[in-house]
């Protein structure tokens, strides 16, 4: 039995066992270990993002936001807690609250890569293709060697007609990625490719009929953004792109040394089987 291996008198040991859970796909197992957790310690706000996570990954974005929410109320000052709020809301089509609640996230933590990536990603989505650049020129400076970085790039240049420099960062992710990252990377922003395509498609003219990336003018599903981008492969709101996330009583040097890990970690952090 499952329960045989926690400390029952130690609630974190639920939260963990849930989080191994959820990277196997166990979700119903997992979100029982979170409930244990929180049945133990109501505050314990590592159960009730996992909870968020799991409602997230069941597309389940009413539910995982009320969650992600319970949460934050408990450690209000966890940037990561804050963007994955922003991203539900951003699946919710509340695209200005969404980018109100990250632009809350970087206001507490300016150097999070985590944070930056995903207003620059929303930023795309929505077409604003100057303000994603000025947002990714910044999180170059922070993470020089993240591969999906330039790629993105690459791809608002396509959008702008700038071929020389969207080959450019193209080639340079491709450089960057690690070998079999770089499919994994593409096809995950091909796919957002073709939804934000769809959607603009959709806005503008439904006689656009199909785009250059295949996405057909009625395919908007509102999904800019997937569940892979939206944090670290782990259900842990303490654990950011490469390590861990300084929170209002951890700025130790370590968490913020881990932000600045290398694109083998954040890349498989950022970008798992589960894309958008």
């Amino acid at each position: 039995m499952i329960l045989g291996f926690v400390d029952e008198d130690f609630p974190y040991s639920y939260t963990l066992l849930g989080h191994e859970l959820v990277m196997t796909e166990e979700l119903e197992k997992a979100l029982s270990m979170y409930r244990y957790a929180i049945l133990r310690d109501p505050r314990h706000y590592n159960a009730w993002f996992g909870i968020g996570t799991i409602f997230s990954k069941q597309e389940r974005y009413e539910l995982a936001e009320l969650h992600y929410r319970k949460a934050l109320a408990i450690n209000p000052r966890n940037s990561v807690i804050m963007v994955h709020i922003g991203a539900t809301q951003f699946f919710l089509r509340k695209m200005d609250q969404a980018l109100r609640t990250l632009n809350a996230a970087i206001a507490l933590d300016p150097k999070n890569p985590l944070c930056k990536f995903h207003r620059g990603s929303m930023y795309f989505t929505m077409g604003r293709y100057q303000e994603a650049l000025r947002e990714l020129e910044e999180l170059k400076q922070i993470v020089p060697k993240e591969a999906v970085v330039y790629y993105v790039m690459g791809k608002i240049y396509k959008k702008l007609g700038n071929v020389d420099l969207a080959l450019m960062h193209l080639s340079w992710a491709t450089d960057l990625g690690s070998k079999g990252a770089n499919n994994q990377i593409k096809d995950n922003f091909d796919s957002i490719m073709r939804t934000q395509d769809g959607t603009a498609a959709t806005t503008t003219s439904a006689a656009e009929g199909t785009d250059e990336d295949g996405a057909e003018a009625g395919a908007s599903t509102g999904q800019g953004l997937n569940e892979a981008d939206i944090g670290s492969s782990s259900a842990d709101p303490d654990y950011s792109i490469g390590g861990e996330q300084a929170s209002s009583d951890d700025s130790t040097a370590a968490a913020t040394n881990a932000r600045n890990e290398s694109l083998d970690v954040i890349s498989g952090n950022l970008y798992d089987s589960d894309s958008y």
